[in-house]
């Protein structure tokens, strides 16, 4: 009896939840737990957001995803977008050149709004250029985003000119030597780029040279 009780309480629920409604899109709302209030034109195409901050080598620091559900509707020839809910895994790696990449933990992921939010610390690699890859899954489906991630030690920059003083005419011959900031150690293939200007803005030269002899 008790069985038969809760089939029926059950399938009143159910009825209930399918009703029309006028501020929420059942269906989607049911199949992704997305809440819109119109609902889709075909089916929804899944992105994401990935942010860091104060994140550096060896020192925890903030990375943030955020799944985004991306639609259109009858009455919208744009795309819209709304927050997925429940990521259901993420992990994360640290890909720089030559293929090389290093898998990052997350000791524990929580909510903030709708996005996930863990703390990690990088592991101590070489300066460069690196990205920072983020594999997720929702209820959408598996998802990949990328985040471009510049390490390089902090700096100082000296740049030195032949001359205080220069006329119209004159050759300018400059240089620069770049040292680490915590003990003035140089720093050679430091990439950088000189950018001269005159005294209008306009540029006289513009020229990628990295650190070194």
């Amino acid at each position: 009896m008790n069985k038969k009780l809760w089939i029926a309480i059950t399938v009143v629920l159910w009825f209930l939840a399918l009703a029309p409604s006028r501020d929420r899109c059942v269906q989607t709302w049911f199949s992704y737990g997305i809440d819109v209030k119109a609902c889709p034109d075909g089916e929804l195409r899944q992105s994401a957001e990935l942010s860091v901050s104060s994140l550096r080598r060896g020192a925890p620091g903030q990375v943030r995803l955020q799944a985004l559900g991306y639609y259109t509707t009858n009455s919208a020839a744009e795309a819209k977008r709304a927050p997925v809910p429940r990521v259901a895994s993420i992990e994360l790696s640290l890909t720089g050149a030559k293929n090389a990449a290093w898998p990052l933990e997350v000791s524990r992921w929580e909510r903030t709004g709708r996005a996930s939010v863990g703390e990690l610390a990088l592991p101590d690699v070489p300066d460069g250029d690196y990205q920072l890859h983020a594999s997720y899954q929702t209820r959408l489906g598996k998802g990949e985003v990328s985040l471009p991630l510049a390490l390089y030690t902090p700096a100082r920059i000296h740049v030195i000119t032949d001359r205080p003083l220069y006329e119209p005419g004159n050759t300018v011959r400059f240089r620069a030597v770049v040292l680490r900031a915590r003990d003035l150690s140089p720093l050679d293939n430091r990439p950088g780029v000189w950018v001269i200007r005159d005294p209008d803005n306009e540029v006289l030269l513009e020229e990628t040279a990295p650190a070194g002899e």
